[in-house]
């Protein structure tokens, strides 16, 4: 720690290794939540170092404490943040302590963290887990994921933890797992995926309580699994792992459903019977042999009204089977097909705006088919034309890894002819029908649109059972856009970010040609290569979810005139397209921009650019004239006074924006 001279600072004290500290006053902040970020001193700045936490005197209405890397101007530390000296008091109970992006010493030192519900160490670089610091008297929830810790260690196996329902240590370093179940009675949700696990850890069939297990990207052989570890298996609401083991377990019919993605069974044993399977075996009938047993009278007349029979039941058969097509095929001429000029203008992900408002994007909406249609026959009426022809098989699509979930879907990473692809699952107990043919019509147009700039539709997926529905899309290696925004390793020089808002906008530009409006345009469906080019994706993995008020990440993209409860417009998709802008040229998220800025305003109104006062967001110091102006002209609060896309695509090319 530098020196601090505390000659005339009364807050300033010795500490016993001769090392002087300055001792804060309490916040005057009403926020909720406290954000610490350890950095080096800066005296041209009037900041001291922060390299200690020692006592931390919480105010009542304090609910979250946060601790995480500085950002590049306020100068990380180069060290660890020593925690050997942590004493949190909390005024009331805390939801969450949140330690990220940090290195981390003196942990086996520091006092649990008592009064704390959900306790957060991710990517710190922890070697084991931090038992003394996560055995409070409160936690339910224990997330130290992204971290480097090979085993579960003796200490923490040996602490009870009456009340924690989740336990995350995903993406690590574990070669094994083991706990003490008697100490973990309330543990429903165990992520160990991404490690280095060569087995399914047998304590997991000792947690009565388990409901959801991953256990994806690991190097498991679970070929030796009992039947009653299958059964356990099969319980559980979210089970998942790599690949399709193969096995000579024959469990019941019902199991091998629920587990049919995962594992192959009854391997080797196809000339045996299960004892479990549901069959009645028939007494074996010893044929007599012509030459020795003659035919009576009688049983001839009875073989005679038999193979009549027989060929009347063919006959009735043979109709049934052509009245049934015939249905089908006058069904299907019938059916209205997905064309641009039936569909002149379509809101991909946002539905009807004029049933819900945007804050309820997702609630069930009246639907003329009758509730008792069963989700077979909804999807055979309507997954017809396009969707047909794009049908794929579940044999041909392997799922690796799940990236997502929500409560409606999940976005899976698979394999698709020795090509990497997304595959994105609607689950019809989650979904009504409406949502349902939503979805499927969504699927047909993917079909239909081919462009460089648009991650390419591979095709659809349904089970026999109309239980579910899954899209499947070409995979972009770099991910989102906002993956790559947040992220100080990836740098976007400004050539780079106009290159990418241009392929943003060939997409776009597309699109409105077919007088098709996006609707859900932000930086999560936007996608980048390993180039970083970008293709726009016409689904997101918020597709169809009910979202909180909370939702200020993606509500943030969203035009004035759609939160007020209009339906979605071109313009509405160039409002997005700004927010987009203002993401790519300051490298932050929107909401932490505005939020910033909404704070500083009092103070700094006057020193305010006219972009900042017009937008509510502060652009950076590189940021070019072509894209202040556009992103000015964009967020107009008035649509009316928008540009189009194509408008934009001409700015960008010629650099400047015509107002």
């Amino acid at each position: 720690m530098n020196s601090i001279n505390c000659v005339n600072d009364t807050n300033c004290v010795t500490l016993s290794s001769g090392q002087s500290a300055l001792c804060l006053n309490a916040f005057n902040s009403t926020a909720t939540e406290w954000v610490f970020r350890p950095a080096e001193s800066d005296d041209s700045a009037g900041v001291g170092p922060f390299e200690r936490l020692g006592l931390l005197q919480l105010a009542d209405h304090v609910t979250e404490l946060t601790f995480s890397k500085a950002e590049k101007g306020e100068k990380p530390i180069y060290g660890s943040l020593a925690l050997a000296s942590m004493n949190i008091q909390p005024s009331v109970m805390l939801d969450k302590v949140t330690f990220s992006n940090l290195t981390l010493s003196g942990l086996d030192s520091a006092l649990p963290l008592n009064g704390v519900e959900k306790i957060y160490f991710n990517n710190c670089s922890l070697r084991e887990i931090p038992t003394a610091v996560v055995a409070g008297d409160s936690v339910n929830v224990i997330d130290l994921s992204s971290n480097d810790i090979s085993s579960v260690g003796t200490k923490f196996q040996e602490e009870s933890f009456p009340k924690l329902t989740m336990l995350d240590l995903s993406s690590n370093a574990l070669t094994d797992f083991d706990l003490e179940a008697d100490n973990f009675p309330a543990i429903t949700t165990l992520s160990l995926h991404d490690n280095l696990l060569t087995s399914v850890p047998k304590v997991l069939f000792n947690l009565p309580t388990l409901q959801f297990l991953t256990l994806a990207n690991n190097p498991i052989n679970a070929s030796d699994l009992t039947a009653q570890q299958f059964a356990f298996l099969a319980r559980l609401r979210t089970f998942t792992i790599d690949g399709t083991t193969s096995t000579r377990i024959c469990p019941t019919a019902v199991i091998q459903s629920a587990l049919n993605r995962s594992f192959t069974f009854c391997v080797g044993l196809d000339d045996v019977k299960s004892p479990n399977a549901t069959a009645t075996l028939q007494p074996v009938l010893e044929v007599p042999i012509a030459s020795e047993v003659s035919p009576s009278p009688s049983s001839s007349k009875k073989k005679t009204w038999v193979i009549i029979g027989a060929c009347l039941a063919a006959a009735l058969l043979a109709l049934a089977i052509g009245l049934i097509w015939w249905c089908y095929r006058r069904r299907r001429n019938e059916l209205p097909k997905l064309t641009n000029s039936t569909v002149p203008s379509i809101a991909i992900g946002m539905g009807d705006l004029s049933d819900h408002s945007y804050m309820e994007l997702g609630a069930c909406r009246s639907t003329n088919a009758s509730s008792q249609t069963s989700d077979f026959q909804l999807l055979a009426s309507v997954a017809d034309g396009y969707i047909r022809l794009a049908r794929l098989s579940y044999r041909d699509v392997f799922l690796h890894k799940m990236l997502r979930v929500s409560s409606r879907s999940e976005l899976w990473l698979g394999e698709y002819k020795h090509e990497a692809v997304l595959v994105k699952k609607i689950k019809k107990n989650t979904a009504s029908k409406s949502l349902l043919r939503d979805f499927v019509a969504e699927i047909e147009l993917m079909f239909e649109l081919k462009h460089p700039r648009i991650a390419a539709f591979r095709g659809a997926m349904w089970d026999a059972d109309g239980t579910e529905l899954c899209a499947v899309v070409e995979y972009v290696e770099k991910g989102a856009l906002r993956d790559c925004t947040v992220n100080d390793a990836v740098e976007l020089p400004v050539p780079k970010q106009h290159a990418i808002a241009r392929q943003i906008l060939e997409a776009m530009a597309f699109l409105h040609k077919q007088s098709i409006v996006h609707g859900r345009l932000n930086t999560f469906n936007i996608l980048l290569d390993k180039e970083y080019s970008a293709k726009l994706s016409l689904f997101s993995i918020f597709h169809y979810v009910k979202l909180s008020p909370l939702d200020t990440e993606c509500k943030i993209f969203v035009a004035p005139e759609i939160l007020r409860g209009e339906q979605p417009t071109e313009r509405s998709d160039v409002y997005a397209f700004g927010v987009v802008l203002v993401e790519i040229d300051t490298g932050e998220t929107p909401v932490m921009n505005a939020r910033k800025l909404s704070m500083e305003r009092p103070s700094v109104e006057d020193d305010l650019s006219p972009t900042a006062k017009k937008t509510g967001f502060r652009l950076s110091r590189f940021c070019s004239g072509v894209m202040k102006e556009t992103i000015a002209a964009c967020l107009e609060k008035d649509p009316a006074r928008r540009p189009s896309m194509a408008d934009v695509a001409i700015a960008f090319k010629n650099g400047a924006m015509t107002l």
